[in-house]
């Protein structure tokens, strides 16, 4: 477990992540809301520490990270679909449900591929490839009820703010805490996109389930970034951490842009 400091650090920084990235997606929308989400706040942060307190496995841990990135994808379908075929439920109802999917769906398939598929290069690869056909197979799904759609014009006043930073905290806290005391996951904790999740969460209750529906199909996409960000800090890391983690930042947001012009060529 990394240090107290180290752990109060990342919870804080993910808490002000979660707060800042849904007051945007008040403003902003799902769409955009779920691809800042997505971004790679925590893992940098947990990349940079796993390289300066064990650089000799950094390679392996990275690898490894391939499974439980595909496993955080597909709980986004499941929470996609689970937010999808409970309509005409009430949104809190429908916004559990996704959740609870998801969170079942990660666990679930993190600890398979962690008992199943070797930390190499080419697992990770084949992993990368079912990342994009995921991401832009759910992009293409309509979400009918939020065309035309805007953003509820809501005036947020700082104590709600400040909830929405508790949440994104405690949520990393409790995180950390399951995976001191199951160290199969830890790896998978690692990269689990924790604003990601409480993100979805406040925006289904702020806005509609829809609309957390739609920041998980660009979530999607974020993921799949995320996938070649790890790659990237992996294969940059002999010119240092510094350099690795810029490079890292450089391919997420190109694969981002890539990945949409893909997508408006279906």
């Amino acid at each position: 477990m990394p240090a107290l400091p180290v752990v109060v650090g990342l919870a804080l920084l993910t808490g002000a992540a979660v707060a800042l990235v849904t007051l945007l997606a008040d403003r902003l929308g799902g769409k955009v809301g779920g691809l800042l989400a997505t971004a790679p706040v925590t893992t940098s942060a947990a990349l940079l520490f796993l390289s300066s307190t064990d650089p000799v496995s950094v390679h392996v841990r990275l690898m490894a990270a391939g499974g439980p990135l595909l496993a955080s994808t597909v709980g986004i379908v499941g929470f996609f679909f689970a937010v999808k075929f409970t309509r005409g439920r009430p949104d809190p109802v429908r916004v559990a449900v996704g959740l609870l999917t998801y969170a079942a769906v990660f666990i679930g398939l993190a600890l398979l591929f962690s008992q199943t598929l070797p930390a190499e290069p080419w697992v990770f690869g084949v992993l990368f490839i079912f990342h994009a056909l995921l991401a832009l197979t759910l992009m293409r799904v309509p979400i009918r009820v939020l065309e035309g759609y805007k953003p509820k014009a809501r005036k947020l006043t700082w104590g709600e703010i400040g909830l929405r930073f508790a949440a994104g905290a405690a949520f990393f806290l409790a995180l950390t805490g399951l995976a001191t005391y199951a160290p199969a996951l830890a790896p998978a904790f690692a990269v689990f996109p924790a604003v990601f999740m409480v993100s979805l969460g406040v925006m289904g209750l702020t806005q509609n389930a829809p609309f957390a529906a739609r920041a998980s199909q660009s979530g999607i996409f974020g993921t799949t970034a995320v996938a070649l960000f790890v790659l990237s800090f992996d294969v940059l890391i002999i010119f240092g951490r510094a350099f690795s983690l810029l490079g890292a930042w450089v391919v997420y947001f190109f694969s981002l842009y890539g990945l949409g012009k893909v997508r408006e060529h279906l």
